[in-house]
C-alpha cells in the first residue's frame, strides 16, 4: 500500500528586491553649478514671460534691448546692477527706467469690471499726458486719433467706478509706461477689430522707428 508523505511543509519565498530610495530613482543632477548658466535659465524665462503677456493683448514682441523706456517690454536687471554680459544680445533693456507700477487686487478688480467709455476716457487722457511729457507726441498721435475714435462712437452707460475709484486707477495708469498703459486698458475698451489691427500695425512701426533710432 502506497504511503503518503508530505516532503515540503513551508512556502519557499523569493527574496523580494530591496526598494530604491527616492533619491535614487530621480534624475541625476548636474554635475556643477555655474551661475551663468542659472542666469541665462532665468532670463530666458522671463522673456518668454514677457511675450506671453504681449501676446495677450495681440502685441507682438521682438527684441526690446533697444526699444525707448516707454515701449520696451522689461528692464535688465543685471544692467541696472551694473553689467551686463550679455551686451547687445540681451532680450531686455538696457535704457534707464522708472520703478515699474503694478496694481493692487482692488485695482485690478475695478479695472475688469469698468466700461469701456472708462477704460478709453482713462486711456486717452493719460496716453495723450505721456505723449505730450515726452519726445513720443507726433508718432503716438495716430494711435491716439483712432482711440478718439472708438470714444466718440462708444455710448454713454452706468459707470462701474465711483468718483474715486476712477482717480485711484487713473493715478495708478499714469505711472505707467505707454506699453503698459496700453496693454493694461486695451482689453477693458472693446475695441473694433479694425482699430484694434490699426493699433498694432502702428505699434510694429513706431517699435521699429525706435529701434533705429537707438
Amino acid at each position: 500500500m502506497a504511503m503518503l508523505s508530505y516532503q515540503h511543509t513551508f512556502v519557499s519565498l523569493k527574496p523580494t528586491k530591496r526598494a530604491e530610495r527616492g533619491s535614487q530613482s530621480l534624475p541625476p543632477q548636474r554635475r556643477s553649478w555655474s551661475p551663468a548658466r542659472d542666469a541665462r535659465e532665468a532670463d530666458r524665462a522671463l522673456s518668454i514671460f514677457a511675450q506671453g503677456v504681449g501676446r495677450n493683448v495681440g502685441l507682438e514682441v521682438d527684441r526690446e534691448v533697444s526699444l525707448h523706456p516707454e515701449f520696451c517690454a522689461r528692464p535688465c536687471l543685471r544692467f541696472q546692477a551694473g553689467a551686463c554680459a550679455w551686451g547687445a544680445g540681451c532680450n531686455f533693456c538696457h535704457q534707464p527706467h522708472a520703478k515699474r507700477q503694478k496694481l493692487d487686487r482692488h485695482q485690478r478688480m475695478a479695472l475688469r469690471g469698468m466700461t469701456p467709455r472708462e477704460a478709453l476716457q482713462i486711456l486717452v487722457e493719460q496716453l495723450g499726458d505721456r505723449a505730450e511729457a515726452t519726445e513720443l507726441s507726433l508718432q503716438l498721435q495716430p494711435i491716439l486719433e483712432i482711440f478718439h475714435e472708438q470714444l466718440a462712437e462708444t455710448p454713454d452707460s452706468r459707470p462701474s467706478l465711483s468718483h474715486s475709484q476712477g482717480r485711484n486707477i487713473a493715478s495708478a495708469i499714469s505711472k505707467m509706461s505707454c506699453r503698459m498703459m496700453i496693454q493694461a486698458l486695451l482689453p477693458a475698451s472693446r475695441l473694433e477689430a479694425s482699430r484694434l489691427w490699426r493699433v498694432q500695425r502702428l505699434l510694429e512701426v513706431l517699435k521699429s522707428h525706435l529701434a533705429q533710432q537707438a
